[in-house]
């Protein structure tokens, strides 16, 4: 299986950049650059760019570090590993801008699928921040989904978008799917975001499955045509229902 995922390692000791290094040749990635820190991080990724880079979230990662990364290598996606029991730490990350955020309690396959959803511009979330997500931004919610669809006064076409949007359907399926635009369906979650008061499709997707959406009403998500078959997305799970963490507006 040819490499088509080029990989850097930023983790302060080298036992656990030798690991994941490993772990990573394993699943088929190209490790181009691996260092303890950024600064010597940056001169291999000038010479070698890479499609992600993987961060140990004991490298002190932080927001001004964050935005110098985005700035010098725009295209290259950010995946960052955290301790299951940080869960302020993993949130901060997320508000940050990291593109997926990793248990390092995870097996070698869940990594490996986990980090082709972030090539593809998918955002990555374990299922066990989902609560605390909730908790940060919506607070307590009645769980009587009709009468939350009622007051947010949702059209039945915003309804069947963010219904797409709770399984992490990517803008181009969504279209496919409801047979409309790309273009109108970035108008429409445009729309759910602002009745909503909320920043972004995934804090949508869980506003809309903490507050009752039934997941037996979801539809399907559609395989991704660049995608391998045996690659599932990788899953936050509230109130019986799953969501998919997926790409910006």
């Amino acid at each position: 299986m040819q490499c088509t995922i080029s990989i850097a390692i930023l983790a302060p000791y080298e036992l656990v950049r030798e690991g994941l290094r490993r772990v990573l040749a394993n699943g088929a990635f190209n490790v181009v650059a691996a260092a303890g820190g950024w600064n010597a991080l940056e001169a291999d990724l000038a010479r070698s760019p890479a499609d992600i880079l993987v961060v140990d979230g004991d490298a002190a990662f932080n927001a001004s570090e964050l935005t110098e990364i985005r700035k010098r290598f725009p295209e290259m996606r950010i995946a960052m590993f955290v301790d299951g029991a940080d869960m302020e730490y993993a949130m901060q990350a997320l508000e940050s801008g990291v593109d997926g955020v990793l248990e390092k309690e995870v097996s070698c396959e869940q990594v490996a699928a986990a980090l082709n959803m972030v090539a593809l511009g998918q955002r990555v979330v374990p299922s066990r921040l989902v609560e605390s997500l909730a908790n940060l931004h919506f607070g307590y919610a009645s769980s009587d989904w009709e009468a939350n669809r009622a007051t947010a006064k949702l059209s039945d076409r915003e309804i069947e978008i963010l219904k797409c949007l709770a399984v992490g359907e990517a803008n181009k399926v969504i279209s496919r799917r409801l047979n409309i635009t790309e273009a109108t369906v970035k108008v429409h979650i445009k729309a759910i975001l602002r009745k909503l008061h909320v920043m972004n499709r995934t804090q949508a997707a869980i506003w809309a499955v903490v507050r009752g959406l039934n997941g037996s009403a979801l539809p399907r998500p559609e395989p991704s045509r660049s995608m391998p078959a045996h690659m599932e997305p990788i899953r936050i799970a509230a109130n019986g229902a799953d969501i998919a963490a997926t790409e910006a507006i």
